[in-house]
């Protein structure tokens, strides 16, 4: 898509290979915590983000990630 497209709001990212951006709400809601939360463990460098304009962004491959990190396995 050209830059052209996004200045007249085109918003199909379909072709783009970029990362998939999520807002910290989107990110609580599928962790199943509270909204402030991915703000907080921003706050503390626990879960990498990105600024932009002003808002905060979070990335689906850290997400997975930091789940992936926190998985405990059975002992015994």
């Amino acid at each position: 898509m050209s830059k052209a497209g996004f200045e007249k709001g085109w918003t199909d990212t379909k072709n783009i290979d970029e990362p998939q951006l999520l807002k910290a709400e989107e990110v609580a809601k599928m962790l199943k915590i509270a909204k402030v939360t991915p703000y907080q463990w921003a706050r503390r460098g626990i879960l990498p983000y990105y600024r932009l304009e002003g808002t905060i962004r979070f990335k689906m491959e850290d997400i997975k990630a930091f789940i992936e990190a926190r998985r405990v396995e059975k002992r015994g």
